[in-house]
Order: structure tokens, then C-alpha cells, then sequence
């Protein structure tokens, strides 16, 4: 999940790029998707289910 502060996301070439000389390749995403917000609860913490949910293609295998 990418969440960008100006509204433009850069592009997944990019972004493959800049990841590929700092993290082995096992550990790069596979899928990038931008939102405006992460879902947080009411104490601010980041709700992974409801991201599990709503992108759940991303995670079948």
C-alpha cells in the first residue's frame, strides 16, 4: 500500500527500481496500490483485516 501526500504516485517501474538495490528479492512487493489513507481504528492504528479484505485478490495465491 502506498499513501501519497501530494495525490501523485509514482510509478511502479520506478518504485521496482529504486527497491531492487536495497531489498532482496524476496522481500520486494509484488503488487503496489495506492490509497489516500490507510483504515485506522479509533486509536489510530492501521486495521491490516479490513486491508486483508478489501484486497484480498492481491493476497490469493
Amino acid at each position: 500500500m502506498l499513501v501519497t501526500t501530494n495525490g501523485t504516485a509514482p510509478e511502479d517501474t520506478e518504485l521496482t527500481e529504486l527497491l531492487a538495490n536495497q531489498l532482496a528479492r524476496y522481500k520486494q512487493p509484488r503488487a503496489y496500490r495506492v490509497v489516500e489513507q490507510l483504515p485506522r481504528n479509533v486509536m489510530g492504528k492501521v486495521q491490516k483485516a479490513q486491508l486483508r479484505e478489501q484486497f484480498a485478490d492481491i493476497f490469493a495465491f
